[in-house]
């Protein structure tokens, strides 16, 4: 659950499906809750999520986390390690796939397999060059997610940048923190 600390009374916004803000939808995922928003969590939920942290509560003063300043979630899974993790005793509900699922929209295509474990496969194509058609795919753990997954850059193409800056996007990012 995301805390909004600055705003008077707080409002919590749990990192749940049916708080996404469709209109907001663009490169980033926003958050929206009685008027409240919290935009770019993903970075944020990608590092929870690969560590298998499943109940916390984000304290956040603004309407969105500071940028990582390499573009990765890896220093976010650096600080979870820190903290350290505790298991509450108390059951997770999970979500298990038993048959096949596809959903398609403007050309992205997501399937869920049944599959003992998780395991992520993903490819990627661009009409670029330097990016073409890419395929990963790898289980995921703690320590999966931490090397292989967290040090991933944010990236966008150089044609795409000023119109990312037009919507009022991209805000935080620099040649610093993003390819």
């Amino acid at each position: 659950i995301f805390r909004r600390v600055d705003l008077d009374p707080a409002v919590e916004i749990p990192a749940r499906a049916e708080f996404i803000d469709p209109g907001e939808v663009k490169r980033n995922t926003t958050l929206k809750k009685n008027g409240a928003i919290i935009h770019t969590v993903e970075h944020m939920l990608a590092a929870v999520s690969g560590m298998q942290v499943d109940n916390l509560f984000i304290e956040i003063n603004a309407e969105e986390p500071p940028e990582p300043p390499d573009g990765s979630c890896l220093e976010l899974v650096e600080s979870i390690k820190k903290a350290g993790v505790e298991n509450q005793g108390v059951p997770v509900r999970s979500l298990k796939i038993t048959s096949p699922i596809t959903y398609y929209e403007n050309e992205v295509e997501l399937m869920a397999i049944p599959y003992e474990g998780l395991r992520i496969s993903f490819t990627i194509e661009y009409d670029s060059e330097y990016i073409g058609t890419q395929f990963f795919s790898t289980e995921i753990d703690p320590e999966i997610f931490e090397k292989e997954i967290a040090p991933a850059r944010t990236f966008a193409l150089m044609s795409d940048v000023e119109m990312l800056r037009s919507e009022g996007l991209i805000k935080g990012g620099s040649l610093e923190n993003a390819l």
